[in-house]
């Protein structure tokens, strides 16, 4: 398979000259050696979107396990209160 470089670059020149019209000049070099390769790439492939959790189940765990012991200091600190009223009255 020969390679025809004048038929390239008059291929490559008309391309550009397309593209002029809608962009600035934009002057290209071709190799004068070597091979000329063309890669296509297909379109990106996206999945579905997934819901994400917010907080994860550790911070979740966490936080639980904190309004626990808040709830259970709540209830020692008016537990000591109501017995110290108790003993107030008491007396």
């Amino acid at each position: 398979m020969s390679f025809n470089n004048s038929h390239a670059r008059a291929e490559i020149n008309s391309d550009v000259t397309d593209i002029n019209h809608q962009f600035e000049k934009v002057e290209l070099i071709v190799p004068t050696t070597g091979k000329l390769f063309f890669e296509h790439k297909g379109e990106l492939i996206f999945c579905k979107p997934h819901l994400m959790p917010l907080k994860s189940q550790a911070l979740e765990r966490l936080e639980e396990m904190q309004r626990d012991t808040a709830r259970q200091l709540m209830e020692k600190r008016l537990k000591t209160l109501s017995k110290s009223k108790s003993l107030k009255t008491s007396q």
